[in-house]
């Protein structure tokens, strides 16, 4: 995929009102090419132990970095979107251990 496509996928998420907030990215990587959109839009983003350079640097006051462990993380995701009153929602990994782990440590509602 282009870059292109991706930053004009990641406007479309950042913009459709549906989306509220996003916990997003491990990967470091990913989270560089994500922090600016995120930003530009206003929008709220969590994320898990990626370098905590993307965060200060930017000094954005809707990124946010939480360092913990996969559990960690999938806990407050599920309870931050069971608060909300979601019974259901989508995980979106990649094929690392880390995506699958986020899929198979994530708990059941």
């Amino acid at each position: 995929m282009q870059a292109q496509h991706r930053r004009a996928g990641g406007d479309q998420g950042c913009a459709d009102n549906a989306i509220i907030a996003g916990v997003t990215h491990y990967c470091s990587v990913a989270a560089i090419a994500a922090v600016d959109t995120y930003h530009k839009f206003g929008f709220p983003a969590w994320y898990g132990r990626s370098a905590a350079d993307i965060t200060y640097r930017n000094k954005y006051p809707e990124v946010h970095r939480v360092n913990g462990t996969m559990i960690n993380q999938n806990d407050v995701a599920a309870k931050f979107m069971t608060g909300l009153k979601y019974r259901r929602w989508v995980i979106i990994h990649d094929t690392t251990d880390y995506g699958k782990g986020t899929t198979s440590t994530s708990p059941s509602t």
